[in-house]
């Protein structure tokens, strides 16, 4: 078989059991899910998971840096396009893509949410990821670093950051956002942080 059919098979199951266990960790959490349970879902053999990933904090990890690093681009994506730009133009733009990311992407919310549950200052399980936490720190410096400062209409921009995840993430981990609602959160979250800042 020629090398390129190997790689695109290889990188086809890959992906697959990327896509897999995305599904089956945000429906039961990385404890209650197996790396065979992966395997039978992406429709690869039990080993391949093991062989791509080497145990199952291994993928767990890779799916968060995944989830992460398509969120870290579109941020960073709206970040460069707006240069120039106000800096409350910016804000609105973030929480925009924010949130249109999230509701894109229910599994990844769900993934959050078993990752702040096993996340806990007493306890700290094995799988649990510090990358949600390293993204926003990121984030936060990236928009500072933009606006030329760390305070934002009087406000500390992380602050600030804290209090936009909270708005923008805790309706849809509850279900009280649905695709629908997209417009209405976004207009809602805008005003409130506009606010917050004496912008409106």
């Amino acid at each position: 078989m020629p090398t390129t059919t190997l790689k695109r098979d290889a990188d086809k199951s890959r992906h697959d059991i990327l896509l897999a266990a995305e599904a089956l960790f945000a429906e039961f959490g990385p404890d209650g899910v197996s790396l065979a349970s992966i395997a039978n879902h992406a429709g690869v053999s039990r080993g391949l998971p093991t062989y791509f990933f080497l145990d199952k904090e291994g993928l767990y990890r890779t799916v968060i840096e995944r989830a992460a690093g398509d969120l870290k681009r579109a941020m960073s994506g709206v970040m460069e396009s707006a240069e120039g730009a106000h800096p409350t133009d910016v804000l609105l733009k973030l929480i925009d893509c924010y949130i249109d990311y999230l509701a894109a992407h229910p599994s990844v919310v769900r993934l959050l949410q078993w990752n702040t549950l096993e996340n806990g200052i007493q306890h700290k399980a094995a799988w649990a990821s510090d990358i949600p936490r390293s993204l926003l720190e990121e984030t936060i410096e990236l928009f500072s670093k933009r606006i030329g400062a760390d305070v934002i209409g009087g406000v500390e921009v992380r602050d600030l950051f804290v209090s936009l995840v909270s708005m923008c993430l805790y309706p849809f981990q509850m279900g009280l956002a649905t695709l629908d609602e997209v417009s209405r959160r976004k207009r809602h979250i805008g005003f409130i942080v506009l606010r917050a800042i004496g912008e409106h």
